[in-house]
């Protein structure tokens, strides 16, 4: 059985900038966590953390959980700006994988919101082209809305 997956590129700047591959698999709930490096710097503890971090998401831990344990890891050595041109600031290596994790949540929420809208905009009778149009309307306006 095939499980869906998605990979995202992470470059991790220092005296030997690193590019490694965060594999968050599910669906709409992530099941399973990998991180892929050339750097074997890191190899151990990250595949370690991966493992666990996993094993919680099996035995029922909230995905949300997971984020905030990320978030709140620091480096010893200080943070540095995430180079993908946002110029946010990751406090850690763990927690840039977890801002990219709560992306990725974000991201899955945003679609199912979009295809709820795009389906309540066919059922009031909207054409497919409409109804997008509607549906992201709607988005739009609960984004704004955080917003303010």
């Amino acid at each position: 059985m095939l499980v869906p997956s998605r990979t995202y590129k992470m470059r991790v700047p220092g005296e030997n900038e690193q590019t490694a591959y965060f594999t968050i698999v599910g669906d709409d709930t992530p099941v399973a966590f990998f991180v892929n490096s050339k750097s074997m710097d890191n190899f151990q503890w990250i595949t370690a953390l991966m493992t666990a971090y996993s094993r919680q998401l099996s035995n029922g831990v909230p995905v949300v959980e997971i984020i905030d344990d990320m978030k709140n890891t620091f480096d010893p050595k200080g943070k540095y700006i995430i180079p993908d041109g946002s110029g946010r600031e990751a406090n850690s290596i763990v927690h840039h994988l977890g801002l990219i994790l709560e992306t990725h949540m974000d991201d899955l929420k945003n679609r199912k919101l979009l295809l709820e809208f795009h389906e309540e905009g066919m059922s009031k009778g909207l054409n497919h082209l409409d109804s997008t149009t509607y549906a992201e309307e709607k988005l739009k306006n609960i984004r704004k809305s955080k917003d303010e």
